[in-house]
């Protein structure tokens, strides 16, 4: 809540304390859960580079416990603060290794519509024909889920995201 309100002192203070309550009990998961915040707060906070390396270390500490949701969600946000870092390249290898884990059920939605900015990463690396498999794969979730906001958002911004405009 204090990073979504620019209360980013704040939201740092908290985590820190947060990471001492999780380390005494020795939460591994919830270890991992704090560093994906203290990385979104770092790139909140214009820091991106400090956002690269700590969303890094969540995804690694994830891997080690084989855990498939907080893997799901460190890709996404990592794919996105490169993204915002402008490292488009970067964005969009993390993005298609995000896209390649076997989906969640409680993913479909956000799934979908982080396809339209893989969609985009695609096309502005060059490659429509993945460019136009990720809109269409976008399309295919929000039919499935009857997402009448995602259908039409993407009919009216599919044509612009495969032309850059």
């Amino acid at each position: 809540m204090h990073r979504i309100a620019g209360e980013l002192g704040e939201a740092a203070e908290l985590l820190e304390r947060s990471m001492a309550i999780r380390r005494s009990l020795a939460d591994r998961r919830g270890v991992g859960i704090t560093v994906i915040s203290q990385g979104l707060v770092a790139g909140a906070a214009g820091d991106l580079g400090r956002a690269d390396r700590l969303l890094r270390e969540a995804l690694l500490l994830f891997d080690d416990m084989e855990d498939e949701p907080g893997r799901w969600g460190t890709l996404l946000d990592l794919g996105l603060i490169l993204l915002d870092a402008g490292e488009h390249e970067r964005a969009r290898r993390v993005l298609r290794q995000w896209r390649d884990l076997p989906p969640i059920s409680w993913t479909f939605r956000p799934r979908a519509w982080a396809l339209l900015t893989l969609a985009a990463l695609e096309r502005r690396c060059g490659d429509e024909v993945a460019a136009a498999r990720c809109l269409d794969e976008a399309r295919r979730g929000f039919l499935a889920l009857a997402d009448e906001p995602g259908l039409a958002y993407l009919d009216s911004h599919a044509e612009p995201l495969l032309s850059g405009r």
